[in-house]
């Protein structure tokens, strides 16, 4: 049911905004111009054995490269956009929702394009929000079928 999808993803919603804003909210991508030639965007620094998240306030280290550039295309500050990016397409599926609603509840005869559209716009942004929840496929309150 398509309730249960907004419910869910809203809910991860919150928790991924709290997790970033607990780290932080920083982003870990380094601004070494130096070390952005040698690793990419998202450079890091070998510390010894390990690899070291470029910026990241909570000095976090890695024992290999690959993790830690992981790390820093993944930090809060993007968890954060990320967040805003799904919060957007909820208030999408809310306007599409209005939208059919008002086009169902005009008197017979009403527009056959106006319903193909309305219940169209409603299809597409319940199914761009199942394939967001699946992100999410490992939580222990994913449900497949919802």
């Amino acid at each position: 049911m398509i309730a249960d999808v907004i419910a869910f993803l809203a809910a991860r919603c919150d928790e991924c905004d709290a997790a970033a804003k607990r780290a932080g909210g920083y982003r870990w991508e380094s601004d070494d111009e130096a070390l952005k030639a040698d690793h990419g965007p998202h450079g890091v620094e070998q510390i010894g054995e390990f690899w070291k998240i470029p910026d990241d306030p909570a000095n976090g280290y890695v024992s290999d490269p690959a993790s830690a550039a992981h790390a820093a295309l993944h930090d809060p500050a993007r968890a954060l956009r990320e967040v805003e990016a799904d919060r957007r397409l909820l208030g999408l599926y809310e306007r599409a929702k209005q939208y059919r609603d008002r086009v169902f509840a005009q008197p017979e005869p009403r527009s056959i394009s106006d319903e193909m559209r309305a219940v169209t716009q409603m299809l597409a942004v319940e199914q761009v929000l199942r394939f967001r929840t699946a992100i999410y496929s490992d939580h222990p309150d994913y449900r497949q079928e919802s």
